[in-house]
């Protein structure tokens, strides 16, 4: 599947796979050490047909609360969600450590795998 990124004229790749509940994933953010903000949000992309999306989420080694994604569509299937994270977390020239552990329920197969972006609001 594929989607328009808004404002970039960019096309993406959604891919149909998912991360099953025994497998976890690894994201690693470096924030610039002169960007002031005010904490973000990091956004994903995924295969929206795969319902019920729910995975814990750990920032630097600090659990959070779980990232949930209800629902689902099998006819229009890329879609994008965000995480909002604090300012506490997103520290000038420190690195954003995120750990997303899939949680299988009987009403989910899994995480659907996609891209990831961080996005920060910034304060100048």
């Amino acid at each position: 599947y594929q989607r328009r990124v808004h404002g970039t004229g960019r096309i993406m790749d959604i891919s149909s796979e998912y991360v099953n509940c025994k497998s976890q994933l690894s994201l690693k953010f470096h924030i610039p050490s002169r960007l002031e903000n005010e904490g973000g949000f990091i956004r994903r992309y995924y295969d929206f047909g795969v319902p019920n999306q729910k995975a814990d989420i750990i920032i630097n080694r600090q659990k959070m609360r779980p990232w949930y994604c209800p629902g689902h569509n099998p006819h229009f299937r890329a879609k994008d969600d965000d995480y909002y994270i604090g300012k506490e977390l997103t520290t000038p020239g420190r690195d954003l450590k995120v750990v997303i552990k899939p949680v299988c329920w009987k009403h989910s197969p899994g995480w659907s795998v996609g891209p990831y972006e961080l996005y920060l609001f910034t304060t100048k």
